[in-house]
């Protein structure tokens, strides 16, 4: 706290330390325990209460004003802000901001041909999107830890966290778009009703086993090499995964695990509150690597940035092309969504190292650079 308001410090030549904030905030926030406190009083709520899903849906309507937009914000913010440093980012955002314009103009063109396939997308790269968020905090975690994954552990890892999504990846793109939002229960059922799909729902449970061994792989890979196991940060959000896109889609008989309605109803606008929570805990975190810190004048900017892009980009297209505003607003969700996943999958991924090592610095004796 400063004179002028609440600062956070800026981490510049800092120690890094094994947390980013601290180690309860870091783990009910980054790592998803939150979720699971949230859920031992939501679902057994849901069975005693009526009318309890309908109040969590307009709770997560009006708390995601607060994370929705700026965590979409964030990513442009800090491709911006970062422009000096990370010029690749910056401009790849810039060439997809052209791309963007005519991808507009023809999905508005051709909106109701195109609005169910562009949502599909959308919903499916949701999918890819979270469970790639959780290996990649994972792994941060891991290496804060000085314990950095090798690519052997890396790799198991992966097909772990991105296998269990899967799950949810098939059950929503074997049910009508119009529903497909509703991550419980309704894409496993489909899944299970329609005869021309009855492969599917067995094929996603097997991809789900395989993903489970993989984690186990990773895990005994880390201990060989450490003598310890993947972190428990890992564990936490492998099982926040599989708490997301498994559990409310597993059927007892013809019904979901849950059986409830209320439940179904509430789950999807959870999970992208989550989710914010999770990305906007670690981007505000990497923001202090530029300088000091205001978070309240920060989250200001964010959401006049997620306003501006959401609201005015909808209403843009509504207006320059005639459509109505559900389906203009279905539309820029999507096309956002898209847009957002791309470039924040550029943002986080590491440059490859070159294959060919430097030569070592001649004034070095030959033993001193192998070792380094």
């Amino acid at each position: 706290m400063s004179q002028g308001g609440i600062v956070w410090p800026s981490t510049v030549g800092a120690p890094q330390g094994r947390w980013l904030w601290n180690k309860w905030a870091d783990i009910f926030l980054i790592g998803g325990a939150l979720y699971f406190v949230f859920a031992l009083f939501a679902i057994p709520t849901a069975f005693l209460v009526k009318g309890f899903g309908a109040a969590m849906v307009a709770f997560f309507l009006h708390a995601s004003l607060m994370v929705n937009q700026p965590h979409y914000a964030v990513t442009y913010h800090l491709a911006f802000k970062e422009r000096a440093r990370n010029p690749r980012v910056y401009k790849w955002l810039l060439g997809s901001l052209a791309v963007m314009v005519p991808i507009t103009i023809v999905s508005v063109h051709w909106v109701d041909v195109l609005l169910s396939p562009v949502t599909r997308i959308y919903l499916t790269w949701s999918a890819w999107h979270y469970s790639a968020q959780h290996f990649g905090i994972s792994a941060m975690y891991s290496a804060r830890n000085k314990r950095p994954l090798q690519d052997r552990e890396k790799l198991p890892l992966q097909i772990a966290f991105v296998g269990i999504a899967l799950f949810m990846m098939m059950s929503l793109n074997l049910i009508d778009p119009a529903s497909a939002g509703a991550f419980g229960g309704t894409g496993a059922k489909a899944l299970n009703a329609k005869a021309s799909y009855g492969w599917a729902y067995p094929l996603g449970l097997f991809v789900v086993a395989v993903s489970m061994i993989a984690a186990v792989v990773a895990h005994v890979r880390v201990k060989q090499r450490t003598g310890k196991g993947l972190d428990g940060m890992v564990w936490l959000l492998l099982g926040v995964n599989f708490f997301w896109f498994v559990v409310p889609n597993v059927l007892v008989g013809a019904n979901n695990l849950w059986g409830h309605p209320e439940i179904a109803l509430w789950f999807p606008y959870a999970l992208p509150f989550f989710h914010c929570i999770q990305y906007l805990g670690v981007t505000s975190h990497r923001t202090r690597s530029l300088g000091d810190v205001r978070p309240v004048y920060l989250l200001i900017v964010l959401m006049a940035i997620g306003y501006v892009v959401f609201e005015g980009y909808a209403y843009g297209v509504g207006f320059a092309g005639g459509i109505d505003a559900d389906r203009s607003f279905s539309l820029v969700m999507a096309l956002v969504n898209i847009h957002h996943f791309w470039l924040d999958g550029m943002m986080w991924k590491r440059p490859k190292k070159s294959s060919t090592p430097a030569p070592a610095p001649m004034q070095k004796p030959a033993v001193l650079a192998d070792a380094e």
